[in-house]
């Protein structure tokens, strides 16, 4: 699920992905069969299936990509995991997963 709850533009997210445990490759997720997400201000939005078996308590990653500018982001502060951001379509994985390990 992601949120455009605090917005005051519509949310585009040109492509959102969701990944388990390493040696499963990343899955392209889709919101209403489109790769494409555009959320309204002030709502949520929920993917189709993924297609990601995973076992009780594996983490998994999701990753956005924002072509355009986003807002100020939100986060679930339940979640208790590291976020990342990068300026590109993709992020450095041994940086995050080095960020990642010293939040354990």
């Amino acid at each position: 699920m992601l949120s455009n709850e605090f917005g005051q533009t519509p949310l585009v997210i040109d492509t959102a992905t969701v990944s388990g445990a390493q040696g499963k490759p990343p899955r392209t997720t889709t919101l209403r069969g489109s790769a494409r997400w555009e959320i309204p201000p002030g709502q949520t939005a929920a993917s189709d299936p993924v297609p990601l078996p995973v076992a009780a308590g594996e983490e998994i990653a999701v990753t956005c990509y924002v072509a355009d500018t986003a807002g100020p982001a939100a986060f679930l502060p339940s979640a208790q995991r590291t976020g990342a951001r990068a300026l590109a379509d993709g992020i450095d994985l041994a940086i995050f997963r080095q960020d990642r390990a010293r939040h354990r």
